[in-house]
C-alpha cells in the first residue's frame, strides 16, 4: 500500500466522505427509480449498496482481480489488458462492475470468461468496501475515467491494492472533481499505480500537485486491440455484407452514433450519387434506440433492416438492403473490420468522440467530427498520416463520402495510414501487466496455496 502523510488521508478521507453524504441524500430518490424499473432496478440498486454476489464456481480460497469498468468503452479496453493479464498468470481470475446497462450487458461478450458481471458500487465507501469484500477482492483495477474518491478510500481501508490504468484526465473528468482540488490530489496520490494514458495527462496530475514520479505514462491499452484477433464470426451479418458487395455496394459502418449524427447520415446517404451505391450500417450508442434509428432512416425512403432479424428470412437480396442498424451489443469492434469507410460518432454532437482506435486497428479510412476531446491524441496523429477525415458539417460529410466511394485506391492509402497510427502506439498493456504484477503476486500465489 503506498504510503502518504496523515494529512494528505485526512483530505482524500474528508473528500470520499462528502461524496458518500452526496450518495445518501439521494438514495430515497434512487430506491423510488429502482421501484420503477422493475427487477432489474431493484438488482441494480441491490448492487450499487454492495450487496453483490459472483456466484462463480471459485473455491472460498479464491480472490478475484476486481475490473471496474464505467461504460462499454472501458469493457473494450480492459479487453486487451485481460489477455495480457492472464497470458502472464493463466490462474488469474477476475469480476467485472458496470456502471451502465450498455457495459453490464456487453461485457461478458466482450470480456474472456469472467467470473461475475456485477453492477457497480454507488458512490459511498461503505457500499464499496462490502462489494470488494463479497468479490473477495485482490485488488481493484479502474479502467480509464470516473475515478471516485470513495473507491480509493475504500479500497485502502480495505487494504486492497488500488490502480488507474490508461487513464485519462481530460478536462472533462478533471472538471468532474471542481472544487475538490486537494481532494483529487490525493486520490491520485493514494493509488498503487497511476498509469495515464499520455504526457498530456501527467502534465495535468503535476499541475495538481502529484509527484512527477508517480504520474507514470504507460500509453493507452486500446492500442494493443490491434494484437488480438479481431476476425468477425462467419454469420448472417458477414453474409449479409458480402451479400451487399456482390450487388455492387461499398460498406459504410458509423459506430456509436447519437440522434443528430443519424440524421445528417441520413440526409447523406439519400444524395443522388450515394443513394443505391451505399449500404450503411449503423451502430447507435444506445441500442434501445434501434426504433428511433430505423424510423429516421425511413422517412428518407430507406430500405432498412435490423441486425437480429438476420437469419430469419430477411437479407440484402430480397430486397436488397440500405440501411442496416446494429441492435445488438459487442459486435461493433469487429463489424468495423468488414467496412470499407467507417464514421465514429460522439463527435459531430459534442460527446468528445468515441474510440477511433476500433475503426483504424482495422486499416480503414475513419472519419469523424471536430468534438475530439477523448481522442485528441489518435485524432491528431490519423489527421498528419492521412489515415482520417475531420467532418464539421452535413455538406462535408457527403463530400468525403462520394470521394471515398469512387476512389479505391484513396480508401487503401488511407486504411493503411490508419493502421500505421494504430501500430506505432502499441506496448501499454505490456507495459502496464509489468506493473501490475507485483501488487497482485504475491496474493494470487497465497490464494493457490490456500
Amino acid at each position: 500500500m503506498r504510503p502518504m502523510p496523515d494529512r494528505d488521508l485526512a483530505a482524500l478521507h474528508a473528500y470520499a466522505d462528502w461524496r458518500t453524504r452526496r450518495t445518501r441524500a439521494l438514495l430515497p430518490w434512487l430506491r423510488l427509480k429502482a421501484l420503477t424499473r422493475g427487477p432489474q432496478g431493484r438488482q441494480r440498486l441491490s448492487a450499487g449498496l454492495g450487496h453483490v454476489t459472483p456466484g462463480c464456481m471459485c473455491p472460498r480460497s479464491c480472490r478475484h482481480l476486481v475490473l471496474y469498468c464505467h461504460n462499454i468503452g472501458e469493457a473494450r479496453t480492459a479487453l486487451p489488458l485481460v489477455v495480457g493479464l492472464r497470458k502472464r498468470d493463466p490462474m488469474l481470475r477476475y469480476v467485472v462492475w458496470a456502471k451502465s446497462v450498455a457495459a453490464f450487458e456487453a461485457a461478458p461478450g466482450i470480456l474472456p470468461e469472467p467470473c461475475a458481471v456485477l453492477y457497480a458500487p454507488l458512490d459511498g465507501t461503505q457500499a464499496v468496501r462490502r462489494a470488494l469484500e463479497r468479490c473477495r477482492a485482490l485488488a481493484l483495477v479502474i479502467l480509464e475515467g470516473d475515478l471516485r474518491p470513495t473507491m480509493v478510500w475504500g479500497a485502502r481501508e480495505a487494504g486492497i491494492p488500488t490502480a488507474f490504468v490508461s487513464a485519462g484526465l481530460s478536462p472533462v473528468e478533471m472538471a468532474r472533481h471542481r472544487g475538490h482540488r486537494e481532494g483529487q490530489k490525493q486520490m491520485l496520490e493514494a493509488l498503487d499505480l497511476l498509469a495515464l494514458k499520455s504526457e498530456a495527462d501527467a502534465q495535468r496530475a503535476i499541475e495538481l500537485g502529484v509527484d512527477r514520479g508517480h504520474a507514470w505514462v504507460s500509453g493507452n491499452c486500446r492500442f494493443d486491440v490491434g494484437r488480438l484477433d479481431l476476425t468477425p464470426p462467419r454469420g448472417p451479418l458477414v453474409e449479409f455484407i458480402e451479400g451487399a458487395r456482390l450487388i455492387g455496394r461499398v460498406v459504410m459502418v458509423a459506430g456509436s452514433t447519437y440522434g443528430r449524427e443519424e440524421r445528417y447520415l441520413a440526409e447523406v446517404r439519400s444524395a443522388p450519387r450515394l443513394a443505391g451505391s451505399l449500404l450503411l450500417v449503423v451502430a447507435p450508442r444506445k441500442p434501445g434506440r434501434a426504433d428511433e434509428v430505423l424510423a429516421t432512416f425511413r422517412r428518407t425512403g430507406a430500405r432498412v433492416a435490423r441486425r437480429t432479424e438476420l437469419g430469419n428470412g430477411s437479407g440484402p437480396l430480397d430486397p436488397p438492403a440500405d440501411v442496416l442498424v446494429l441492435d445488438t451489443m459487442g459486435e461493433l469492434l469487429t463489424t468495423y473490420g468488414l467496412a470499407d469507410v467507417c464514421f465514429v460518432g460522439g463527435s459531430l454532437v459534442n460527446k468528445g468522440g468515441h474510440n477511433l482506435i476500433e475503426a483504424a486497428v482495422h486499416g480503414k479510412p475513419v472519419l469523424f467530427g471536430p468534438s475530439l476531446f477523448n481522442n485528441a491524441d489518435i485524432a491528431a496523429r490519423l489527421l498528419e498520416l492521412d489515415g482520417g477525415i475531420c467532418v464539421r458539417s452535413v455538406g462535408e460529410l457527403r463530400e468525403h463520402m462520394v470521394r471515398l466511394l469512387l476512389d479505391g485506391p484513396l480508401r487503401t492509402s488511407m486504411g493503411r495510414a490508419a493502421r500505421q497510427a494504430v501500430a506505432e502506439n502499441e506496448g501499454a498493456v505490456a507495459r502496464t501487466v509489468d506493473r501490475l504484477l507485483p501488487l497482485i503476486g504475491g496474493k494470487t500465489v497465497a490464494a493457490r496455496a490456500l
